[in-house]
């Protein structure tokens, strides 16, 4: 038996295609920083009442690799989005 686990990863602060979009650079950049495992899944969510997007980590608690993994994106996750959303406002239009 398997002990599915649920955490979040954090929110982009932007609302649609913006938000998309960044949620996706936010997955690239982490899994670019740590090798994701093959025994966590991550799934990028809406939350209905602020139409903002996020990102969720779903793994087994029993597997340690998971675990470890899960933990290191939790410890860096906010300084990765703070950074994408700086490079963002750095962004002429």
């Amino acid at each position: 038996m398997t002990r599915t686990f649920r955490v979040s990863l954090g929110s982009s602060t932007l609302s649609g295609k913006q938000a998309i979009d960044q949620v996706r650079q936010f997955r690239h950049q982490l899994c670019s920083l740590f090798k994701k495992p093959d025994a966590v899944t991550l799934l990028t969510v809406e939350d209905v009442e602020t139409r903002s997007r996020g990102l969720v980590a779903f793994f087994d608690a029993d597997n340690p690799c998971a675990v470890s993994w899960v933990k290191q994106a939790e410890a860096i996750s906010g300084e990765l989005w703070q950074t994408l959303a700086e490079r963002r406002k750095g962004v002429a239009r």
